[in-house]
Protein backbone atom coordinates (compact mmCIF):
# COMPACT_ATOMS: atom_id res chain seq x y z
CA UNK A 1 0.00 0.00 0.00
CA UNK A 2 2.80 2.52 1.18
CA UNK A 3 4.32 1.27 -2.55
CA UNK A 4 1.22 2.22 -4.40
CA UNK A 5 1.09 5.57 -2.54
CA UNK A 6 4.55 6.59 -3.24
CA UNK A 7 4.09 5.53 -6.94
CA UNK A 8 1.17 8.01 -7.22
CA UNK A 9 2.95 10.77 -5.87
CA UNK A 10 5.78 10.51 -8.55
CA UNK A 11 3.29 10.38 -11.23
CA UNK A 12 1.77 13.39 -9.61
CA UNK A 13 4.77 14.96 -9.31
CA UNK A 14 5.77 14.39 -12.95
CA UNK A 15 2.41 15.50 -14.35
CA UNK A 16 2.73 19.07 -12.75
CA UNK A 17 6.42 19.45 -14.25
CA UNK A 18 4.90 18.73 -17.56
CA UNK A 19 1.96 21.23 -16.83
CA UNK A 20 4.47 23.78 -15.97
CA UNK A 21 6.25 23.01 -19.51
CA UNK A 22 3.47 23.21 -21.46
CA UNK A 23 2.23 26.84 -19.55
CA UNK A 24 5.11 28.22 -20.93
CA UNK A 25 4.92 27.32 -24.56
CA UNK A 26 1.17 28.38 -24.64
CA UNK A 27 0.18 31.97 -25.73
CA UNK A 28 -0.83 34.33 -23.12
CA UNK A 29 -4.27 35.28 -23.23
CA UNK A 30 -5.65 38.77 -22.82
CA UNK A 31 -5.65 40.18 -19.45
CA UNK A 32 -2.89 37.52 -17.89
CA UNK A 33 0.82 38.72 -16.79
CA UNK A 34 3.78 37.39 -18.42
CA UNK A 35 7.02 37.16 -16.82
CA UNK A 36 8.14 40.23 -18.39
CA UNK A 37 4.86 42.47 -17.34
CA UNK A 38 5.41 41.46 -14.03
CA UNK A 39 7.16 43.72 -11.86
CA UNK A 40 11.05 42.71 -11.48
CA UNK A 41 12.36 43.19 -7.98
CA UNK A 42 14.98 45.74 -7.19
CA UNK A 43 18.07 44.02 -6.63
CA UNK A 44 18.94 45.77 -3.42
CA UNK A 45 16.00 43.99 -1.77
CA UNK A 46 16.54 40.94 0.09
CA UNK A 47 14.76 37.42 -0.87
CA UNK A 48 13.24 35.26 1.46
CA UNK A 49 12.79 31.25 0.33
CA UNK A 50 10.23 29.95 2.83
CA UNK A 51 10.16 25.68 2.59
CA UNK A 52 6.35 24.26 1.95
CA UNK A 53 6.10 21.50 4.76
CA UNK A 54 5.49 18.01 3.96
CA UNK A 55 1.35 17.13 3.92
CA UNK A 56 1.01 14.07 4.24
CA UNK A 57 -1.05 12.32 1.07
CA UNK A 58 -3.82 12.01 3.37
CA UNK A 59 -4.30 15.41 3.71
CA UNK A 60 -3.92 16.41 0.78
CA UNK A 61 -6.26 17.97 -1.64
CA UNK A 62 -8.35 15.60 -4.51
CA UNK A 63 -7.38 17.18 -7.77
CA UNK A 64 -9.36 20.31 -9.33
CA UNK A 65 -10.59 19.90 -12.73
CA UNK A 66 -7.59 22.59 -13.55
CA UNK A 67 -4.69 22.18 -11.20
CA UNK A 68 -2.74 25.11 -9.97
CA UNK A 69 1.03 24.29 -10.40
CA UNK A 70 2.75 23.31 -7.30
CA UNK A 71 6.42 24.27 -6.82
CA UNK A 72 8.66 23.36 -3.57
CA UNK A 73 9.61 26.96 -3.13
CA UNK A 74 7.99 29.96 -2.85
CA UNK A 75 9.64 33.59 -3.59
CA UNK A 76 8.57 36.88 -1.49
CA UNK A 77 9.68 39.62 -2.38
CA UNK A 78 9.94 42.70 0.24
CA UNK A 79 11.35 46.05 -0.17
CA UNK A 80 13.47 47.64 2.43
CA UNK A 81 10.77 49.53 5.09
CA UNK A 82 11.16 52.65 4.35
CA UNK A 83 9.31 55.61 6.35
CA UNK A 84 5.72 56.47 3.81
CA UNK A 85 5.73 59.63 3.21
CA UNK A 86 3.46 62.28 4.90
CA UNK A 87 1.08 62.37 2.27
CA UNK A 88 1.26 58.89 1.56
CA UNK A 89 1.41 56.90 4.32
CA UNK A 90 0.93 53.52 2.20
CA UNK A 91 2.00 53.82 -0.87
CA UNK A 92 5.23 53.24 -3.01
CA UNK A 93 6.83 55.61 -5.41
CA UNK A 94 9.27 54.51 -7.93
CA UNK A 95 10.73 57.53 -9.15
CA UNK A 96 13.20 57.69 -12.34
CA UNK A 97 16.64 58.58 -11.85
CA UNK A 98 17.64 61.85 -13.53
CA UNK A 99 21.06 62.10 -14.46
CA UNK A 100 22.95 65.45 -12.99
CA UNK A 101 22.96 68.21 -15.92
CA UNK A 102 25.26 70.99 -16.09
CA UNK A 103 25.00 73.21 -12.66
CA UNK A 104 22.93 76.22 -13.61
CA UNK A 105 24.73 79.80 -15.03
CA UNK A 106 23.33 82.47 -11.93
CA UNK A 107 21.63 84.92 -12.96
CA UNK A 108 23.84 88.81 -12.76
CA UNK A 109 22.97 90.29 -10.11
CA UNK A 110 22.78 93.62 -11.35
CA UNK A 111 24.90 96.32 -9.73
CA UNK A 112 23.34 98.82 -7.67
CA UNK A 113 22.46 102.07 -9.57
CA UNK A 114 24.95 105.23 -8.83
CA UNK A 115 24.43 107.70 -6.56
CA UNK A 116 22.90 110.54 -8.60
CA UNK A 117 25.41 113.61 -8.77
CA UNK A 118 24.90 116.39 -6.99
CA UNK A 119 23.96 119.77 -8.78
CA UNK A 120 26.85 121.82 -9.67
CA UNK A 121 26.12 125.75 -9.73
CA UNK A 122 29.60 126.99 -12.07
CA UNK A 123 28.08 130.24 -11.54
CA UNK A 124 28.94 130.05 -7.65
CA UNK A 125 32.48 128.97 -8.16
CA UNK A 126 32.85 131.79 -11.25
CA UNK A 127 32.08 134.63 -8.69
CA UNK A 128 34.19 132.65 -5.63
CA UNK A 129 37.05 133.60 -8.38
CA UNK A 130 36.08 137.07 -9.21
CA UNK A 131 35.42 137.83 -5.73
CA UNK A 132 38.66 136.22 -4.22
CA UNK A 133 41.58 137.66 -2.73
CA UNK A 134 44.29 135.43 -2.73
CA UNK A 135 45.70 132.94 -5.06
CA UNK A 136 44.36 129.67 -3.29
CA UNK A 137 40.87 130.65 -2.93
CA UNK A 138 41.10 131.14 -7.06
CA UNK A 139 43.19 127.90 -7.23
CA UNK A 140 40.36 125.90 -5.13
CA UNK A 141 37.35 127.62 -7.72
CA UNK A 142 39.06 126.90 -11.15
CA UNK A 143 39.88 123.24 -9.78
CA UNK A 144 36.00 122.56 -9.52
CA UNK A 145 35.27 124.19 -12.23
CA UNK A 146 37.62 122.19 -14.45
CA UNK A 147 36.80 119.21 -12.67
CA UNK A 148 33.13 119.46 -13.96
CA UNK A 149 34.46 119.99 -17.33
CA UNK A 150 33.52 123.54 -17.69
CA UNK A 151 34.19 125.20 -21.09
CA UNK A 152 35.29 128.92 -21.99
CA UNK A 153 32.12 129.20 -23.64
CA UNK A 154 29.98 128.37 -20.52
CA UNK A 155 32.28 130.44 -18.52
CA UNK A 156 31.49 133.90 -20.76
CA UNK A 157 27.72 132.85 -20.92
CA UNK A 158 27.88 132.82 -16.82
CA UNK A 159 29.88 136.42 -16.90
CA UNK A 160 27.45 137.91 -19.06
CA UNK A 161 24.25 136.82 -17.12
CA UNK A 162 26.16 137.68 -13.37
CA UNK A 163 23.46 139.88 -11.69
CA UNK A 164 24.74 143.35 -11.39
CA UNK A 165 24.10 144.04 -7.65
CA UNK A 166 26.53 147.27 -7.61
CA UNK A 167 24.49 150.85 -6.80
CA UNK A 168 26.22 153.32 -4.41
CA UNK A 169 24.73 156.44 -3.40
CA UNK A 170 22.72 158.02 -5.81
CA UNK A 171 22.15 161.91 -5.81
CA UNK A 172 25.05 164.50 -6.19
CA UNK A 173 28.05 163.92 -3.71
CA UNK A 174 30.84 166.66 -4.14
CA UNK A 175 33.33 165.34 -1.57
CA UNK A 176 34.17 161.52 -2.52
CA UNK A 177 37.05 159.63 -2.01
CA UNK A 178 39.44 157.54 -4.03
CA UNK A 179 43.04 156.03 -3.31
CA UNK A 180 45.91 156.00 -5.98
CA UNK A 181 49.07 154.87 -5.34
CA UNK A 182 49.01 155.48 -1.88
CA UNK A 183 47.51 158.77 -2.22
CA UNK A 184 43.87 160.22 -1.43
CA UNK A 185 41.84 162.00 -3.96
CA UNK A 186 38.80 164.08 -4.04
CA UNK A 187 35.97 163.32 -6.62
CA UNK A 188 32.61 164.84 -6.82
CA UNK A 189 29.76 162.52 -8.44
CA UNK A 190 26.65 162.79 -9.46
CA UNK A 191 24.43 159.12 -10.00
CA UNK A 192 20.92 159.80 -11.73
CA UNK A 193 17.87 159.36 -8.78
CA UNK A 194 16.15 157.08 -11.35
CA UNK A 195 19.15 154.78 -11.66
CA UNK A 196 18.48 151.10 -11.40
CA UNK A 197 21.32 148.25 -10.02
CA UNK A 198 20.21 146.18 -13.27
CA UNK A 199 20.39 148.77 -15.87
CA UNK A 200 23.48 150.33 -17.70
CA UNK A 201 24.09 153.94 -17.64
CA UNK A 202 26.94 155.83 -19.74
CA UNK A 203 29.85 157.56 -17.79
CA UNK A 204 31.19 160.83 -18.27
CA UNK A 205 34.70 161.51 -16.56
CA UNK A 206 35.38 165.36 -17.08
CA UNK A 207 38.86 166.90 -16.19
CA UNK A 208 38.89 170.70 -15.07
CA UNK A 209 41.48 173.22 -15.95
CA UNK A 210 43.98 175.16 -14.27
CA UNK A 211 41.91 177.33 -11.96
CA UNK A 212 39.25 174.98 -11.55
CA UNK A 213 38.52 171.83 -9.29
CA UNK A 214 36.12 168.66 -9.74
CA UNK A 215 33.28 170.28 -7.20
CA UNK A 216 33.19 173.57 -9.16
CA UNK A 217 33.06 171.75 -12.42
CA UNK A 218 30.29 168.94 -11.54
CA UNK A 219 27.25 171.58 -11.63
CA UNK A 220 27.89 172.50 -14.83
CA UNK A 221 27.78 169.02 -16.52
CA UNK A 222 24.86 167.79 -14.46
CA UNK A 223 22.80 170.77 -15.95
CA UNK A 224 23.86 170.16 -19.69
CA UNK A 225 24.21 165.98 -19.39
CA UNK A 226 20.43 165.83 -17.46
CA UNK A 227 19.83 162.23 -15.95
CA UNK A 228 21.31 160.38 -19.04
CA UNK A 229 24.59 160.21 -17.73
CA UNK A 230 27.11 158.98 -14.34
CA UNK A 231 29.34 161.68 -14.18
CA UNK A 232 32.16 161.85 -12.44
CA UNK A 233 34.85 164.88 -11.83
CA UNK A 234 38.03 164.23 -9.90
CA UNK A 235 40.31 167.12 -8.95
CA UNK A 236 43.86 167.43 -9.12
CA UNK A 237 46.19 169.68 -7.92
CA UNK A 238 46.81 172.53 -10.66
CA UNK A 239 45.19 170.27 -13.36
CA UNK A 240 48.20 168.95 -14.39
CA UNK A 241 46.28 166.05 -16.02
CA UNK A 242 49.82 165.18 -18.35
CA UNK A 243 51.22 163.19 -15.42
CA UNK A 244 51.38 159.43 -14.81
CA UNK A 245 49.89 159.94 -11.03
CA UNK A 246 46.71 162.56 -13.01
CA UNK A 247 46.60 158.98 -15.56
CA UNK A 248 46.39 156.55 -12.86
CA UNK A 249 44.30 158.42 -10.68
CA UNK A 250 41.89 159.16 -13.52
CA UNK A 251 41.78 154.68 -14.91
CA UNK A 252 41.33 153.87 -11.43
CA UNK A 253 38.22 156.22 -10.88
CA UNK A 254 37.10 154.25 -13.52
CA UNK A 255 37.83 150.64 -12.29
CA UNK A 256 35.95 152.22 -9.16
CA UNK A 257 33.09 153.43 -10.78
CA UNK A 258 32.33 150.61 -12.32
CA UNK A 259 32.35 148.49 -9.61
CA UNK A 260 29.87 150.68 -7.50
CA UNK A 261 27.33 151.43 -10.20
CA UNK A 262 25.67 150.03 -12.99
CA UNK A 263 28.46 151.62 -15.81
CA UNK A 264 28.14 150.51 -19.46
CA UNK A 265 32.12 149.81 -20.25
CA UNK A 266 31.00 150.37 -23.57
CA UNK A 267 30.15 154.09 -23.17
CA UNK A 268 32.54 155.63 -21.24
CA UNK A 269 33.40 159.66 -23.01
CA UNK A 270 36.59 161.40 -21.34
CA UNK A 271 36.65 164.84 -21.80
CA UNK A 272 38.43 168.29 -20.40
CA UNK A 273 38.80 171.67 -20.48
CA UNK A 274 42.12 173.71 -20.77
CA UNK A 275 44.37 171.41 -19.18
CA UNK A 276 41.89 168.88 -18.67
CA UNK A 277 41.58 169.13 -22.71
CA UNK A 278 45.35 168.19 -22.50
CA UNK A 279 44.47 165.39 -20.51
CA UNK A 280 42.06 163.47 -22.63
CA UNK A 281 44.35 163.84 -25.23
CA UNK A 282 46.94 162.37 -23.31
CA UNK A 283 45.00 159.46 -21.41
CA UNK A 284 42.90 158.57 -24.54
CA UNK A 285 45.60 158.39 -27.11
CA UNK A 286 47.54 156.05 -24.51
CA UNK A 287 44.88 153.93 -23.14
CA UNK A 288 42.26 154.25 -26.55
CA UNK A 289 39.98 150.99 -26.25
CA UNK A 290 38.97 151.94 -22.71
CA UNK A 291 37.04 155.14 -24.13
CA UNK A 292 33.86 155.02 -26.68
CA UNK A 293 34.85 158.63 -27.28
CA UNK A 294 37.27 161.58 -26.93
CA UNK A 295 36.23 165.12 -26.49
CA UNK A 296 38.93 167.64 -25.44
CA UNK A 297 37.67 171.39 -25.43
CA UNK A 298 40.08 174.65 -25.53
CA UNK A 299 43.40 172.21 -25.28
CA UNK A 300 45.73 170.56 -27.21
CA UNK A 301 49.01 168.54 -27.33
CA UNK A 302 52.65 169.41 -28.20
CA UNK A 303 54.12 167.57 -31.85
CA UNK A 304 55.85 164.78 -30.29
CA UNK A 305 52.90 163.77 -28.84
CA UNK A 306 50.84 163.72 -31.94
CA UNK A 307 53.00 160.72 -32.48
CA UNK A 308 50.55 159.21 -30.63
CA UNK A 309 47.45 159.84 -32.43
CA UNK A 310 47.74 156.60 -33.98
CA UNK A 311 46.21 154.74 -31.61
CA UNK A 312 42.79 156.08 -32.15
CA UNK A 313 42.13 154.69 -35.07
CA UNK A 314 38.71 152.76 -33.77
CA UNK A 315 38.04 155.44 -31.15
CA UNK A 316 35.92 158.54 -32.76
CA UNK A 317 36.78 162.27 -31.24
CA UNK A 318 35.12 165.76 -30.62
CA UNK A 319 37.51 168.57 -31.20
CA UNK A 320 36.27 172.02 -29.87
CA UNK A 321 38.63 175.36 -29.82
CA UNK A 322 38.21 178.99 -30.39
CA UNK A 323 40.14 180.45 -33.25
CA UNK A 324 41.02 183.17 -30.79
CA UNK A 325 42.64 181.17 -27.97
CA UNK A 326 45.37 182.95 -26.49
CA UNK A 327 46.43 180.25 -24.15
CA UNK A 328 46.62 177.15 -26.39
CA UNK A 329 47.29 178.61 -29.79
CA UNK A 330 44.19 176.92 -32.66
CA UNK A 331 47.41 176.00 -34.73
CA UNK A 332 47.87 172.51 -32.89
CA UNK A 333 44.56 171.36 -32.89
CA UNK A 334 44.07 172.41 -36.84
CA UNK A 335 47.21 169.64 -37.37
CA UNK A 336 45.59 167.48 -34.92
CA UNK A 337 42.49 167.38 -37.41
CA UNK A 338 44.66 166.83 -40.50
CA UNK A 339 46.42 164.24 -38.89
CA UNK A 340 43.59 162.42 -38.27
CA UNK A 341 41.40 163.24 -41.11
CA UNK A 342 44.39 162.05 -43.62
CA UNK A 343 44.48 158.57 -41.13
CA UNK A 344 40.51 158.67 -41.77
CA UNK A 345 40.14 158.31 -38.94
CA UNK A 346 36.48 159.09 -36.83
CA UNK A 347 36.76 162.70 -36.02
CA UNK A 348 34.96 166.10 -35.88
CA UNK A 349 36.61 169.33 -35.58
CA UNK A 350 34.84 172.19 -34.07
CA UNK A 351 36.29 175.38 -34.60
CA UNK A 352 34.29 178.52 -32.79
CA UNK A 353 34.67 182.47 -33.52
CA UNK A 354 33.68 183.55 -29.94
CA UNK A 355 35.56 185.58 -27.61
CA UNK A 356 34.63 185.65 -24.06
CA UNK A 357 35.45 188.25 -21.35
CA UNK A 358 37.85 186.79 -19.75
CA UNK A 359 40.16 184.71 -21.31
CA UNK A 360 39.15 185.43 -25.39
CA UNK A 361 38.19 182.29 -26.95
CA UNK A 362 39.90 180.13 -24.18
CA UNK A 363 36.05 178.34 -23.45
CA UNK A 364 33.03 176.61 -24.54
CA UNK A 365 31.03 178.54 -26.01
CA UNK A 366 27.35 177.99 -25.24
CA UNK A 367 26.49 177.60 -28.81
CA UNK A 368 28.57 174.42 -28.92
CA UNK A 369 27.15 172.87 -25.88
CA UNK A 370 24.11 170.68 -27.34
CA UNK A 371 26.35 169.43 -30.74
CA UNK A 372 28.76 168.21 -27.84
CA UNK A 373 25.94 166.69 -26.09
CA UNK A 374 24.43 164.62 -28.77
CA UNK A 375 27.66 163.04 -30.08
CA UNK A 376 28.27 161.89 -26.66
CA UNK A 377 24.95 160.01 -25.87
CA UNK A 378 25.81 158.16 -29.47
CA UNK A 379 28.74 156.94 -28.67
CA UNK A 380 29.16 153.17 -28.18
CA UNK A 381 32.64 151.60 -28.33
CA UNK A 382 33.26 148.97 -30.35
CA UNK A 383 33.80 145.06 -30.32
CA UNK A 384 37.16 143.92 -31.25
CA UNK A 385 38.17 145.76 -34.21
CA UNK A 386 39.66 143.86 -37.71
CA UNK A 387 42.21 146.48 -37.60
CA UNK A 388 44.62 147.23 -34.97
CA UNK A 389 47.20 150.32 -35.12
CA UNK A 390 49.16 151.52 -31.99
CA UNK A 391 52.22 153.28 -31.01
CA UNK A 392 54.16 152.88 -27.99
CA UNK A 393 56.75 154.01 -25.60
CA UNK A 394 58.70 152.63 -22.69
CA UNK A 395 55.89 153.88 -20.33
CA UNK A 396 53.04 152.73 -22.03
CA UNK A 397 53.18 148.97 -23.23
CA UNK A 398 49.64 148.28 -22.22
CA UNK A 399 47.19 146.62 -24.46
CA UNK A 400 45.16 148.29 -27.36
CA UNK A 401 41.94 145.44 -27.60
CA UNK A 402 43.77 142.74 -29.06
CA UNK A 403 47.21 143.41 -29.32
CA UNK A 404 50.09 144.27 -26.71
CA UNK A 405 53.69 145.37 -27.67
CA UNK A 406 55.72 144.07 -24.49
CA UNK A 407 59.52 144.65 -25.35
CA UNK A 408 60.49 147.19 -28.09
CA UNK A 409 63.86 147.96 -29.42
CA UNK A 410 65.69 151.50 -27.80
CA UNK A 411 61.98 152.80 -26.70
CA UNK A 412 61.71 156.39 -25.13
CA UNK A 413 60.34 156.85 -21.88
CA UNK A 414 58.47 160.27 -22.34
CA UNK A 415 56.65 162.08 -18.79
CA UNK A 416 56.26 165.51 -17.94
CA UNK A 417 56.74 166.40 -14.31
CA UNK A 418 54.28 167.77 -12.42
CA UNK A 419 53.33 169.06 -8.69
CA UNK A 420 53.57 166.11 -7.07
CA UNK A 421 57.77 165.58 -7.72
CA UNK A 422 57.16 163.05 -10.92
CA UNK A 423 60.78 162.82 -12.43
CA UNK A 424 61.06 163.86 -15.55
CA UNK A 425 62.09 160.83 -17.28
CA UNK A 426 62.39 161.84 -20.49
CA UNK A 427 64.94 159.28 -22.60
CA UNK A 428 65.37 159.96 -25.91
CA UNK A 429 64.67 156.68 -28.11
CA UNK A 430 62.45 155.15 -30.64
CA UNK A 431 58.70 154.83 -30.60
CA UNK A 432 57.21 151.46 -31.37
CA UNK A 433 55.18 151.35 -34.22
CA UNK A 434 52.55 147.61 -34.98
CA UNK A 435 49.97 147.16 -37.25
CA UNK A 436 47.79 144.10 -36.39
CA UNK A 437 45.02 142.44 -39.31
CA UNK A 438 42.69 139.83 -38.91
CA UNK A 439 42.23 138.19 -41.85
CA UNK A 440 39.16 136.12 -40.42
CA UNK A 441 39.92 133.03 -41.83
CA UNK A 442 42.49 132.69 -38.90
CA UNK A 443 44.98 134.22 -40.53
CA UNK A 444 46.68 137.67 -38.14
CA UNK A 445 49.06 139.90 -40.07
CA UNK A 446 51.45 141.80 -38.33
CA UNK A 447 53.92 144.43 -39.66
CA UNK A 448 56.28 146.02 -37.01
CA UNK A 449 58.64 148.60 -36.43
CA UNK A 450 61.31 149.30 -33.28
CA UNK A 451 58.84 146.02 -31.77
CA UNK A 452 61.12 143.17 -29.95
CA UNK A 453 58.22 141.19 -28.66
CA UNK A 454 54.30 141.53 -28.85
CA UNK A 455 50.76 139.15 -27.57
CA UNK A 456 47.88 138.72 -29.58
CA UNK A 457 44.54 138.06 -27.29
CA UNK A 458 42.18 134.94 -29.09
CA UNK A 459 38.46 134.45 -28.23
CA UNK A 460 36.20 132.54 -30.18
CA UNK A 461 34.66 135.23 -32.16
CA UNK A 462 38.12 136.15 -33.97
CA UNK A 463 39.25 132.65 -35.03
CA UNK A 464 38.16 128.82 -34.54
CA UNK A 465 40.31 127.19 -31.97
CA UNK A 466 39.60 123.38 -33.61
CA UNK A 467 41.72 124.71 -36.88
CA UNK A 468 45.41 126.23 -36.19
CA UNK A 469 46.43 130.05 -35.85
CA UNK A 470 48.83 131.52 -38.66
CA UNK A 471 50.54 134.11 -37.83
CA UNK A 472 52.75 136.49 -40.15
CA UNK A 473 54.93 139.08 -39.67
CA UNK A 474 56.81 141.96 -41.75
CA UNK A 475 59.08 144.70 -40.28
CA UNK A 476 58.27 147.86 -41.41
CA UNK A 477 61.64 149.66 -42.62
CA UNK A 478 61.11 153.59 -42.81
CA UNK A 479 62.79 155.07 -45.98
CA UNK A 480 62.62 158.99 -46.84
CA UNK A 481 59.41 159.47 -44.12
CA UNK A 482 57.61 156.45 -45.38
CA UNK A 483 56.84 153.46 -43.94
CA UNK A 484 57.56 150.68 -46.52
CA UNK A 485 57.01 146.78 -45.67
CA UNK A 486 59.66 144.39 -45.61
CA UNK A 487 59.62 140.66 -45.82
CA UNK A 488 56.79 138.85 -44.51
CA UNK A 489 57.59 135.87 -42.86
CA UNK A 490 55.42 133.17 -41.12
CA UNK A 491 56.27 133.01 -37.43
CA UNK A 492 53.03 130.95 -35.71
CA UNK A 493 51.09 128.50 -36.86
CA UNK A 494 49.65 125.95 -34.54
CA UNK A 495 46.01 124.92 -32.89
CA UNK A 496 45.45 127.01 -29.94
CA UNK A 497 44.42 125.41 -26.47
CA UNK A 498 41.70 127.68 -24.87
CA UNK A 499 42.09 128.22 -20.97
CA UNK A 500 39.28 129.23 -18.59
CA UNK A 501 41.77 130.43 -16.04
CA UNK A 502 43.16 132.91 -18.65
CA UNK A 503 39.93 133.84 -19.44
CA UNK A 504 39.38 134.59 -15.64
CA UNK A 505 42.33 135.74 -14.83
CA UNK A 506 41.70 138.88 -17.98
CA UNK A 507 38.27 139.56 -17.06
CA UNK A 508 39.20 139.50 -13.53
CA UNK A 509 41.82 142.37 -14.30
CA UNK A 510 39.77 144.68 -17.06
CA UNK A 511 36.03 143.80 -15.86
CA UNK A 512 35.31 144.57 -19.37
CA UNK A 513 32.69 142.15 -21.42
CA UNK A 514 33.51 143.16 -24.67
CA UNK A 515 37.15 141.94 -24.04
CA UNK A 516 36.61 138.11 -23.27
CA UNK A 517 39.76 136.83 -24.00
CA UNK A 518 40.08 132.75 -24.04
CA UNK A 519 44.06 132.77 -25.33
CA UNK A 520 47.28 134.62 -25.57
CA UNK A 521 50.11 133.75 -28.03
CA UNK A 522 53.27 135.74 -27.48
CA UNK A 523 55.73 136.52 -30.58
CA UNK A 524 59.16 136.79 -29.79
CA UNK A 525 61.60 138.78 -32.14
CA UNK A 526 64.39 138.92 -30.37
CA UNK A 527 66.62 136.27 -31.36
CA UNK A 528 64.36 134.71 -34.21
CA UNK A 529 61.86 135.80 -35.98
CA UNK A 530 60.54 132.27 -36.11
CA UNK A 531 60.30 131.78 -32.35
CA UNK A 532 57.34 131.94 -30.80
CA UNK A 533 55.38 130.79 -27.43
CA UNK A 534 51.85 129.90 -26.76
CA UNK A 535 50.60 131.21 -23.14
CA UNK A 536 46.94 129.38 -23.74
CA UNK A 537 48.16 127.13 -20.85
CA UNK A 538 50.21 129.02 -18.98
CA UNK A 539 49.10 132.70 -18.62
CA UNK A 540 51.41 135.15 -17.04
Amino acid sequence: MKNLILCLFALFVTACATTSEMDSEMDVEPGEQTAESVPQPDPSTPIIIKPVPNTPPSAQKPMQAKPEPSRQSTIIIKPKTQAPPKSQASVDVIKPQVKPGPAPVPAPVPSPAPKPRPTYHADVDVEKFLNSFGSSEEKKALDRLNDNDITPSQIKSILKRLPNKNMGPKGLRRTEQITSKGKSYSYALYVPKSARANDSYPLLIMLHGAGSSGTTAIDRWVERMGDDFIIACPTYLAGAWWTRNAELLVLNLIKKLKSQYPVDPNRVILSGVSNGAVGAYMIGTFNPDIFAGLAPIAGTITERYMNFLVNLNNTPIYIIHGKYDPIFPIKFSQRIHRILSDMRYPVVFREHQEKGKAHGGHFLPQSEVSGLVRWMKSQKRPGNSKVVRMTREANHLNRVQWVQVTKGKQLAALQVPGPEGEPLLVRDGKIATLFAINRKNNTIEVMGENVLEYDIYLNSDMVDFDKPVSISHQKIVREKNQLIPGEKKLVFKSIVPRDIGFLLRDYKNYRDLSRLFEARITISLVKDVNLASLHGLNPR
